[in-house]
């Protein structure tokens, strides 16, 4: 389990694997209030009403088809923004899948995105910096990840997020 993101509320971003969630399941003194599950194989059952859980499993296809990418952008949209509201509200979030490096970290990049006006190359980075060089190894995930950038820069994702947060 490692940190991705701080925001200036206090809220983190943690980016990791099923094993991770296991021992969250075990240990009361972490920070973490929401756990995203992203691995479709592995959905467990969290005991206790300790956390927040989020089940939207999808799978880690490097020859996805243009439909498939528009429904997984959706999806991954969606519950990328709960995690940034979370976040901006002070809590700690973790993203998961089954080793931590390609769907938790699509998630994770969706919501860096909404949180900072950092460029896709730079998140890019910054998660594999925390996950490794591993981290992101999907080529059709960096691929959507750089599509949610705009031309002039900004984030087509953040960007949409805050008009729907301001309505």
């Amino acid at each position: 389990m490692n940190r991705v993101y701080r925001h200036k509320s206090g809220g983190e971003l943690w980016q990791g694997d099923i094993q991770d969630v296991r021992a969250l399941a075990a240990d009361h003194d972490n920070p973490i209030k929401t756990i995203g599950l992203f691995a479709i194989e592995s959905q467990p059952d969290i005991p206790g009403r300790r956390y927040e859980v989020l089940k939207h499993g999808f799978n880690d296809n490097p020859w996805i088809t243009g439909r498939e990418a528009q429904e997984l952008v959706k999806l991954v949209d969606g519950v990328s923004s709960k995690l940034a509201t979370r976040i901006r509200r002070g809590s700690s979030v973790i993203s998961t899948c089954a080793a931590g490096w390609n769907r938790s970290a699509l998630v994770s990049a969706f919501t860096v995105m909404k949180l900072t006006d950092l460029s896709t190359d730079a998140i890019v980075q910054l998660i594999r910096d925390a996950r490794g060089p591993n981290a992101l190894c999907n080529h059709a995930f960096v691929k959507i990840i750089h599509a949610m950038a705009d031309r002039s820069g900004a984030h087509a994702a953040w960007t949409e997020w805050v008009a729907g947060e301001a309505s």
